[in-house]
């Protein structure tokens, strides 16, 4: 929440400095309208979880590496990637009116566990684009969509001059990646423009698992 200094100004923006270290022993909740940004060491014990209701606040709970993250019902148009590095649960409550528009990239150093729920994920745009909307780069990786929608607009695209199918994905593993699982329980990825596909394996070592899920087509698209 906002600090209170004096008796009429609020911070909205905590910045823990180089060689700074913050400690909480009980946990550590970021409402909406902060900003935490961790230059320096954060030390806490229990949970850190984060509320956020717009752009900047969703990127800032990400980069500071909370383990929760609260959506509130609003569209996020992320700009550049979402870098996961740790395990972290982002939760939406609705899939109607929880939108993230933009890129995610899990590249963690050791094992972690993302779970995206009641969101829809989509593109910023629709241009030609090779980049998948979920991108696995490392390995012991544990990937759950519960009960998310993703919605694909953008074409796959040319690589020298040769149009590879399937090189647009909604979710993509690179061949590196070892001892990982993605399992869509209850989630749909839609497809709906040429040359995509719901999950890419490039040859990475995964367990993929659908429980009432499924990858399908939007009705009335000629996809090749």
């Amino acid at each position: 929440a906002a600090a209170q200094r004096g008796n009429s100004t609020k911070d909205s923006t905590f910045t823990i400095a180089a060689a700074k270290t913050w400690t909480f022993n009980n946990g550590l909740s970021i409402e909406k309208g902060a900003t935490l940004i961790k230059t320096g060491t954060l030390v806490y014990a229990g949970s850190l979880e984060a509320n956020v209701s717009n752009a900047d606040e969703l990127k800032a709970a990400v980069a500071v590496e909370a383990d929760i993250v609260n959506l509130a019902d609003t569209t996020y148009v992320i700009s550049d990637s979402l870098l996961i590095k740790k395990s972290i649960a982002l939760q939406g409550k609705d899939t109607a009116k929880c939108i993230v528009k933009g890129k995610w990239v899990i590249a963690p150093s050791d094992t972690v566990d993302v779970t995206l729920s009641n969101l829809k994920l989509t593109e910023s745009n629709t241009a030609e684009d090779t980049t998948a909307i979920i991108n696995i780069d490392k390995p012991k990786v544990n990937l759950t969509l519960d009960n998310v929608k993703v919605d694909m607009q953008t074409v796959g695209g040319n690589r020298n001059g040769t149009l590879y199918k399937k090189e647009h994905a909604a979710i993509e593993i690179v061949s590196t990646v070892t001892s990982s699982t993605v399992k869509l329980n209850n989630s749909k990825i839609q497809l709906g423009a040429n040359e995509q596909a719901g999950f890419y394996n490039k040859g990475g070592s995964c367990n993929f698992t659908m429980d009432k899920s499924e990858i399908s087509v939007i009705e009335g698209k000629a996809l090749s």
